[in-house]
């Protein structure tokens, strides 16, 4: 579970989140411990913005059970229901593909630059189902559990983004589409039905391009890291992203959805995640040698220690 359970407040690390990797990191850091709700007041800019009930539907989603069968409820952890425990949270979609108002939840932030990496530890509880539909806009590659955009126009070769839909069944599926075929790249993700912590390294300015990292799995014996790379997703395969309007395509200047945001059912499924918290640093695409992004009391250690290091040499 979450280490540090307290509120997430933007953090400036251009120096010390380079210290802290290899050196040339830069960029702001958005930190997401989920003893509180993305958009919650305490979090200041680095807010989410919620749409519908952000977890979930509030007329199916925030009970122990819903009619589908889900195990419930979706939302922050409260004693007694959850089944992840404290500090973590469970984002539920389980639309029937006809009420469209029931897809329409979760978060989303834009502003996070064309190039971005997000760490998060996260659990799929699901297998995840859609309807039938293949292809086109209206098809399986709209349906998400979160969603990506790089902030570059939608057209190929500028790799826009994508969907991604994350399956108990050790997968995650990066979609969209092309035309109206169907665009997917299915990544493999080792025991996804309990915790992993993985990296999403976004490239949108020179490879165009998604790497995953398993931050679990360091193949470096030494003292530094080497975490290994799960696949990788060619963007520019992609010619629209099947992710919310609200990303706002090329203005986003780079955007992250949570839950499948859509009042469109067929752009929805049956999707159950739990998160234990999700960073973001902008501006910068991480890769296997670079650590963890820190939370916000990691980086104020390093500022203050380095502060001090630096006023007791000057005493020398």
């Amino acid at each position: 579970m979450s280490s540090c359970h307290h509120a997430a407040k933007w953090v400036w690390v251009a120096a010390a989140v380079g210290a802290l990797s290899s050196g040339t990191a830069f960029g702001l850091v958005l930190s997401y411990e989920m003893d509180v709700a993305p958009d919650d007041a305490s979090l200041g800019a680095a807010a989410m913005t919620r749409v519908g009930g952000g977890f979930g539907d509030p007329a199916y989603d925030f009970d122990d059970s819903n009619p589908l069968g889900f195990s419930g409820p979706a939302g922050l952890y409260s004693a007694g229901h959850s089944l992840d425990g404290p500090g973590t949270a469970r984002f539920l979609d389980t639309d029937n593909s006809t009420t469209a108002n029931h897809a329409a939840a979760g978060f989303y932030k834009t502003g996070l630059g064309q190039s971005f990496t997000i760490d998060m530890k996260v659990k799929a509880n699901w297998s995840v189902n859609g309807d039938n539909v293949t292809g086109g806009t209206d098809g399986t590659a709209g349906k998400r559990s979160m969603g990506i955009h790089t902030g570059n126009t939608e057209s190929i070769p500028n790799g826009p983004g994508c969907s991604l839909r994350l399956s108990s069944n050790n997968f995650i599926d990066f979609q969209g589409w092309s035309g109206s075929a169907e665009q997917r790249t299915r990544v493999t993700v080792p025991n996804f039905s309990s915790w992993r912590t993985l990296r999403l390294s976004v490239d949108g300015t020179t490879t165009k391009t998604i790497k995953v990292y398993d931050l679990d799995d360091d193949t470096d014996p030494g003292a530094g890291a080497s975490y290994a790379l799960l696949g990788t997703v060619d963007l520019t395969l992609i010619n629209k992203p099947a992710v919310s309007a609200l990303l706002g395509g090329a203005s986003s200047g780079g955007g992250l959805q949570l839950n499948s945001i859509d009042a469109n059912p067929r752009r929805t499924l049956y999707s159950d995640f739990s998160l234990d918290w999700l960073r973001i640093q902008t501006d910068v695409a991480l890769g296997a040698t670079d650590a963890v992004i820190p939370e916000p009391a990691t980086v104020a250690f390093v500022l203050l220690g380095a502060i001090g290091l630096r006023r007791r040499a000057g005493r020398g």
